[in-house]
């Protein structure tokens, strides 16, 4: 999987407490994401899109075809 790049290099420096800084920080970790590439999504209004499922999905096709093969050698 390929991602689209954009040339990025002017930040946005936002002010939070420490109180709000840990869950922002968690939740950008759950999702698989930088605190920036969570940020930048909720910011636009855009939903989040965690990086977990999309390696889950590959994952599981991988071991689809890892399934397929040993039935397609029992067919011969």
């Amino acid at each position: 999987m390929q991602r689209e790049t954009r040339e990025r290099n002017g930040g946005l420096h936002v002010a939070v407490s420490a109180a709000d800084r840990a869950p922002i920080k968690e939740r950008a970790m759950l999702a698989g994401l930088s605190v920036s590439a969570y940020l930048r999504p909720s910011g636009l209004g855009h939903p989040i899109r965690s990086v977990l499922d999309y390696d889950a999905v590959l994952h599981l096709a991988r071991l689809n075809g890892d399934q397929g093969r040993p039935v397609g050698l029992l067919k011969l």
